[in-house]
Formats: C-alpha cells, sequence, structure tokens
C-alpha cells in the first residue's frame, strides 16, 4: 500500500492560515510579501519535498532558498547573482553525496527483493539504473517485467520496454527525476497510473489514444515518485 503523503497538505494549510491571518489584520503587509517571495517559495517547496522523503530535491530546494532569502532578511548582505554558480556547485556535490549514501531511495529499495539491487540493468525481471552527470539507454531483454528503480540528477535515462510483457497485476516503478529527463517506451495497450509528484516538472504520456476496450485492464504499470526540475515521459 502507498504510503500516505503529508507535505503538500500540510503547506496548503499553512497557506490558507497565512491568508486568513492577513485578511484578519494580523500580519503586517511587508512581512506578507516575504512569505510569498519566490526564495520563501523554494523553501516551501523544499519542506514538502523532505516531509514526503523526497530527500535530494528538497534538500536542493531549501538550500538555494535559505542561500537568496538571507539578503532579503538582512542577515547576509551580497549580491545574489555572485553567488549563484558557487551555491549551484555545493547543492550539486552535497546531492551526489547523498545520492552515493543511498539516502532518497532507502524506502524504494525495501519494496524489492535482494535482486532487484544488482548492478545488472535487468536481473529476473527488475531494473534498477541510476545516473549522475550522464546517460543511460537501456534495452530490457528480459521476457517479463516486473518493476524498476530508476533515479536521475543532472543526467538521462530511457528505458525500452516494448518487448516485454507483464504477468503481475500491479507493476511499480519508483522514479527520481532531479534536474533530469526520464523516457519510457512501452506498448500503447499498456494501462499506466501515473502517481508522479512534480515540482517545476511535469509527466506526460505521449503514446497515441487508445480506446479502453483495447488497453490491457488485467495489468497496470504504477509510476511513483518525483519530478523535480525535469519530466518524465511515457512514449
Amino acid at each position: 500500500m502507498e504510503k500516505r503523503k503529508f507535505g503538500w497538505p500540510l503547506l496548503l494549510i499553512a497557506i490558507g492560515i497565512i491568508f486568513l491571518l492577513k485578511n484578519l489584520g494580523f500580519i503586517d503587509l511587508n512581512f506578507y510579501e516575504l512569505l510569498f517571495s519566490w526564495p520563501m517559495i523554494l523553501v516551501a517547496i523544499g519542506v514538502v519535498q523532505l516531509v514526503d522523503r523526497s530527500y535530494v530535491s528538497g534538500f536542493i530546494l531549501l538550500f538555494l532558498g535559505t542561500v537568496f532569502m538571507l539578503p532579503r532578511l538582512d542577515i547576509i548582505q551580497y549580491d545574489a547573482m555572485r553567488v549563484f554558480w558557487p551555491v549551484v556547485l555545493i547543492v550539486i556535490g552535497t546531492a551526489l553525496l547523498f545520492r552515493r549514501r543511498g539516502i532518497s531511495y532507502a524506502a524504494s529499495a525495501e519494496r524489492y527483493r535482494a535482486s532487484a539491487a544488482s548492478t545488472s540493468p535487468d536481473a529476473d525481471g527488475f531494473v534498477r539504473i541510476d545516473t549522475s552527470f550522464s546517460g543511460s539507454k537501456t534495452l530490457f531483454t528480459e521476457p517479463v517485467f516486473r518493476g524498476a528503480i530508476l533515479r536521475s540528477t543532472f543526467g538521462g535515462i530511457e528505458l525500452d520496454l516494448r518487448s516485454a510483457r507483464l504477468d503481475d497485476p500491479e507493476i511499480f516503478v519508483d522514479l527520481d527525476c532531479t534536474f533530469s529527463g526520464i523516457t519510457l517506451r512501452v506498448p500503447p495497450t499498456w494501462r499506466i497510473d501515473s502517481r508522479i509528484r512534480s515540482t517545476f516538472g511535469g509527466f506526460d504520456d505521449k503514446r497515441p489514444h487508445l480506446p479502453p476496450d483495447a488497453l490491457d485492464m488485467a495489468h497496470t504499470v504504477v509510476l511513483r515518485g518525483s519530478a523535480t526540475f525535469g519530466g518524465i515521459e511515457v512514449k
């Protein structure tokens, strides 16, 4: 069963409370404008991602928002653009450090048996691909597809599943797409259930539209995870 996500509901509740207090005159206009500045929005989304256990993307957004918020709070005075690229390098390095420690996929990996952790691109029908600052193009050669864990940071993944078939009623694909692009090529009759959370990113099923009776309704491929400053496509 998929774990309930609390981040976005809590953020909506917080925004509603802020609006209410502002309309009642309890919040100063200058403080209100600070709360809805773009650095604070990055901070809020980063906290949401951390609450929902998208650790790498959450940390990146939280760090960027904090760096650009400090001058607005008169804590540190500096030109934001002069620190932009150093900050980007720090964020990238930290994200890679977190990736190597396997933080962001600790929960997802528990859903798969040990064979899923193989370094082979396909082992017993499972796929695990992890890219950073690089690209991966994989043709799935096993006869039956049983699931995948795909994560990409500043890179890209293309996984071709068009020669595979489905046996289980539900097949789960966990994705983490951060500043990247992930493309899944699947048969047109596969039924896709997207549960992707997007933050300045998106999901798009670009396959030709088929009537419901033409789809394989006995099997469903469930896409879970997040797209942060990136895109996930099904073709």
